[in-house]
């Protein structure tokens, strides 16, 4: 099987965009799995990946983007992902603002100014939003917001929120990365957390600028997740530490983005940040064998270094 594959990121949340469309046979779910297991590992000649975005061309939307983990998981949404394959579908079909299709709902991408000179920036709205329990598949009874939980770090407090992916989100004094990673874990394998959860602890800067860490389900510890930060914005501006419909700044291992909550009429979260291009690969990937051949690899230099400028 001939591929050609993307590799880019938002904040260092790095992805390979492939594009469904140029391939003469369709993927089988079981294909997208084997796949994505395949190229995300990082001792590959691609130096592997966070995951695939799958990239396809539905009826009801301009693109629809389908994004599988290195587990071969498929999460509900990815906010990082979103605005890579929406430059992709931009570039592609010359359409902006656009409607991408993702696993719970259509959301609206649009190519907006620059945060950075030379810097390709992507707006997309986040939704749906929620604090249900049933939504974040917990074995909780009521909303959580602030609180403590019965036998899970009792000495901090977690708010749960959907995105529509879940969210467990910590607001602390300073961001720990060997807590990030323990409470991450403890959280994945804990039945409290039926289908598991990302974990973020994050922390005010300043009046408009928040650190956010995540410990991604199906990831591990990452660069940034585009939903976390958002999830972040959410909860930061109801525990009124920031302003709803102000755009802040949340800053990451990998970057920054601008985020902005809205609690009326509808909650909704707007995400703005880098879709940066690093390199392009032809492949010819045989699934049986479990293995794939390089045919050849391009760099994007420039765009790698006007993002090493943004964050140095």
């Amino acid at each position: 099987m001939k591929l050609n594959l993307i590799k880019c990121h938002g904040s260092g949340n790095d992805f390979f965009i492939l594009d469904e469309t140029l391939i003469d046979q369709p993927l089988s779910e079981q294909d997208r799995v084997s796949i994505s297991k395949l190229i995300c590992q990082r001792s590959n000649k691609l130096g592997g990946s966070d995951g695939v975005l799958f990239y396809s061309e539905p009826v009801a939307a301009n693109s629809e983007m389908r994004m599988f983990n290195p587990d071969g998981t498929e999460p509900e949404m990815c906010g990082n992902g979103i605005r890579c394959h929406g430059r992709y579908t931009f570039e592609k079909l010359g359409i902006n603002p656009m409607k991408i299709k993702t696993a719970k709902a259509t959301l609206e991408v649009s190519k907006t100014a620059e945060i950075y000179p030379g810097i390709p920036t992507y707006e997309t709205e986040i939704e749906p939003v929620s604090f249900d329990p049933s939504t974040i598949s917990t074995s909780f009874n009521k909303e959580l917001f602030n609180s403590k939980i019965k036998g899970f770090y009792e000495n901090m407090n977690f708010s749960a929120i959907s995105v529509p992916n879940p969210h467990l989100i910590a607001l602390v004094d300073k961001v720990e990365e060997s807590l990030v990673i323990e409470v991450g874990k403890e959280a994945n394998a804990n039945p409290l957390f039926s289908e598991g959860i990302n974990v973020s602890f994050m922390h005010q800067v300043s009046p408009n600028r928040l650190f956010v860490m995540t410990y991604e389900r199906g990831v591990g510890l990452t660069n940034a997740c585009g939903t976390a930060m958002s999830a972040c914005t959410y909860i930061a501006s109801k525990l009124n530490r920031v302003s709803f419909n102000e755009y802040i700044e949340i800053c990451n291992k990998g970057g920054k983005v601008h985020c902005k909550a809205i609690s009326s009429p509808k909650n909704l979260i707007y995400l703005k940040g880098n879709a940066t291009y690093t390199n392009n690969y032809k492949i010819d990937l045989d699934l049986n064998l479990g293995q794939f051949l390089l045919e050849s690899e391009n760099s994007y230099t420039n765009e790698i270094e006007n993002y090493n400028k943004l964050i140095t």
